[in-house]
């Protein structure tokens, strides 16, 4: 599946709406870690088509940050039918960090 910018709430909210499985990363662009788990995520998306994986800037989504109580990033979301079942905050540098996460939200 792609590797999505959310760039709105609405976004945000058809992501979890539209998709069984959902994964999405809160990031900075000047954050070399949020930089670091967005390519990890990004590299093995593909694996995981039905799982929909998305990103979004905190600088530009104050208002997500402040429902889901982001108060650090990297901070990574699952969600499976709508509802948060999974989160991970901070860097993820392995590709089996995310892809135990990705599975997990499955």
């Amino acid at each position: 599946m792609a590797f999505d910018q959310i760039e709105s709430a609405a976004e945000f909210e058809n992501a979890k709406k539209n998709n069984a499985s959902c994964v999405v990363i809160f990031s900075a662009a000047w954050s070399q870690l949020s930089e670091q788990t967005k390519s990890i995520f990004q590299r093995n998306a593909s694996q995981y088509p039905s799982t929909y994986i998305g990103w979004l800037e905190i600088d530009l989504n104050s208002d997500l940050v402040a429902i889901y109580k982001v108060t650090a990033i990297p901070h990574v979301i699952g969600f499976k039918n709508g509802k948060e079942i999974n989160k991970f905050i901070g860097p993820m540098i392995l590709d089996s960090q995310a892809k135990s996460f990705i599975e997990e939200t499955q």
